[in-house]
């Protein structure tokens, strides 16, 4: 192809394959190590988030869900998911993660944390 004006296209994530790989991972993780404050069990963290308990130790450990540092207001919706989770209250748990999601997809404030 020489001389041939055709670009080489980058490949980019999409915005949803973000949110699977680093921003529910890491609202997940919060939530969690909110939920273990709150005096939870990691098996009842577990099965109200709809989890796996090894997962949910991951999550408070910081071994899984720690690529996105969030906002002060981010963390205000996570603590009050994580509140109305442990209180029991009937809820849409992924509505909630997705309105979370959504903040933090146009959160100018979240950023990659450093590794």
């Amino acid at each position: 192809m020489c001389g041939s004006s055709e670009k080489i296209m980058k490949t980019q994530r999409s915005p949803c394959e973000t949110a699977v790989w680093q921003i529910l991972p890491t609202i997940r993780s919060e939530v969690a190590k909110e939920l273990t404050r709150l005096g939870l069990s990691q098996m009842r963290i577990s099965e109200r988030l709809g989890i796996t308990q090894p997962a949910v130790s991951q999550y408070v450990t910081s071994k899984r869900g720690t690529t996105i540092a969030v906002s002060n207001d981010t963390r205000t919706l996570i603590l009050s998911l994580a509140e109305d989770v442990a209180s029991g209250k009937d809820l849409n748990l992924n509505e909630r993660m997705c309105e979370i999601c959504t903040h933090i997809q146009g959160d100018e404030k979240c950023t990659p944390m450093n590794r």
